[in-house]
């Protein structure tokens, strides 16, 4: 039988290995997350039970109680009455990894320097190994040997999720790579990561690095990789300048009666049109009915229609009549602007967020069409919220209640966009109320405070932070992992030598 002592070196073997899996799976791979996890946790009480002396290490107690706050709040809230108490078990499943770090590093095998800088390598390597696939995905799709659309670029998980740790990871090597790797593979692992985030379309993303990079200027500029990013970063800001600058100056001037704002490449979408001429024409050029609708989703009529006005031609048999087959081709595949084949992805994304707000304030709908819903989760979700504002909805009732919600609804959202209020903030107000919502900030306020650590762990708050604003980041495994695993690493150090 294996003594107390072979027991203490096992277990402590087993977390750190199991430890690299998580880093592995956090932009690769919801399985390696997993299973690292629960052999984290089995490395854990293994440990525990056979190092009587585990509990007395130098734990910091007050932002351990943070993250017990907020897991009181996510457990004693589940206690409020509701008809979906699987939904509820579900939520605590997905926010275990929010208590279960922090205990694991307060508690756990001591991590040594030299393990803690070989779990970052591991996960800077996983991260470029996932933005390289990315990258070599998009190739494909650019040259033809693929057709997918930029979220499938992502083939592990969420786009979104993967942006968010693609991000983390450019800060990490930026700010602690001088430790971890020669030069010459900092950059090597740079570039696919900063590629991917931009053949992805992570507005966001790039947002939230270019923030992080600006706010850090007086330290970037000390390394040549800091310079680059901040180069790239005022490059990014004078990008979304002008293409602000151009859409307004590039517009035509709005018709007597306007009633539509939709534009391609400045011309009206919606002006003075010969339907049937329209049909009769395109009927001479294409074998497909100009009332199908494309492999994507994509009504010909309206992609006709937008084409036309990209290269300012007439709504008629005329305008249809100067279309190349090259055009009529690109129509058939569902694409609205001739310009699109020329376009870089991010330009592409700022395109489409074009189009959605103008289709949203020009008819009101929001389906189909992401800027829309978003605002339309949020009314929803204040909504909700408003009902019941000081102790909130509970978890159980949360389904249902934007099921109402939805029905009530002056549009008819279809069942695929019926989502929840993808703002981690308004989410935690419908579920825990004011009361339940000022807790959790407690806890997160003990978590971070005193304010003591590196200025990387800083910026993750920054990423952290801004991406609940615009998404429910720990209503998803990858979510609740990401903002666990590294608030439990950068702000938990327990058993840690020093914070990373």
């Amino acid at each position: 039988m294996p003594s107390r002592g072979d027991l203490v070196n096992l277990s402590s073997t087993l977390f750190l290995y199991a430890l690299c899996l998580v880093v592995v799976g956090l932009p690769l791979s919801k399985f390696l997350i997993s299973v690292g996890s629960l052999l984290m946790a089995i490395a854990f009480f293994v440990y525990l039970l056979s190092n009587q002396k585990a509990v007395k290490t130098s734990a910091p107690l007050l932002r351990v109680c943070g993250f017990l706050i907020i897991t009181g709040v996510v457990f004693a809230w589940l206690l409020i009455p509701g008809d979906n108490f699987d939904h509820a078990l579900n939520d605590i499943r997905i926010k275990a990894p929010i208590l279960a770090f922090p205990l694991f590093f307060a508690y756990g095998p001591k991590i040594s320097a030299k393990w803690r800088d070989r779990v970052l390598r591991i996960f800077l390597m996983a991260s470029a190994g996932s933005a390289l696939t990315t990258c070599v995905l998009a190739f494909s799709d650019l040259v033809g040997w693929m057709d997918l659309e930029f979220r499938e670029y992502s083939p592990f998980f969420s786009h979104i999720r993967l942006s968010l740790n693609l991000v983390l990871a450019i800060l990490l090597l930026v700010f602690v790579g001088d430790g971890l790797f020669e030069k010459k593979y900092r950059i090597l692992l740079f570039v696919p990561m900063f590629l991917a985030l931009i053949v992805l379309q992570s507005v966001t993303g790039l947002g939230i690095l270019f923030l992080a990079a600006l706010v850090s200027i007086k330290r970037l500029v000390k390394s040549r990789l800091g310079k680059l990013l901040v180069l790239l970063a005022i490059l990014g800001v004078g990008y979304v300048g002008f293409e602000v600058v151009s859409y307004f100056i590039q517009r035509d001037q709005p018709q007597p009666n306007q009633e539509s704002f939709i534009t391609e490449n400045g011309h009206y979408v919606h002006t003075i049109s010969d339907d049937d001429g329209m049909a009769r024409a395109w009927e001479l050029k294409s074998n497909i009915s100009i009332d199908s609708t494309s492999d994507r989703g994509y009504n010909l009529r309206g992609a006709l229609l937008r084409y036309l006005s990209s290269k300012n031609l007439t709504k008629d048999s005329i305008g249809v009549a100067k279309l190349s087959q090259r055009d009529i081709a690109l129509i058939e595949q569902g694409i609205t602007n001739y310009k699109y084949p020329s376009w870089w992805p991010l330009k592409k994304r700022f395109e489409a967020i074009r189009f959605q707000m103008e289709n949203y304030f020009s008819n009101g709908n929001p389906n189909s069409n992401s800027v829309g819903m978003r605002l339309v989760y949020w009314e929803l979700g204040l909504k909700i919220f408003s009902e019941r504002p000081w102790i909130g909805n509970g978890v159980q009732n949360l389904k249902a209640n934007y099921a109402e919600a939805y029905e009530s609804f002056r549009f008819k959202i279809d069942e695929k966009y019926r989502r929840r209020a993808h703002n981690q903030f308004l989410t935690f107000l419908i579920c825990y109320g004011v009361l339940g919502f000022s807790l959790i900030s407690l806890g997160f306020a003990l978590v971070i405070f005193p304010w003591r650590a590196q200025h990387v762990a800083r910026l993750f708050l920054l990423v952290l932070l801004v991406s609940f604003l615009a998404e429910d980041t720990l209503e998803t495994q990858m979510g609740a992992t990401f903002a666990g695993f590294w608030m439990a690493w950068f702000f938990i150090k327990g058993n840690h030598n020093k914070e990373a």
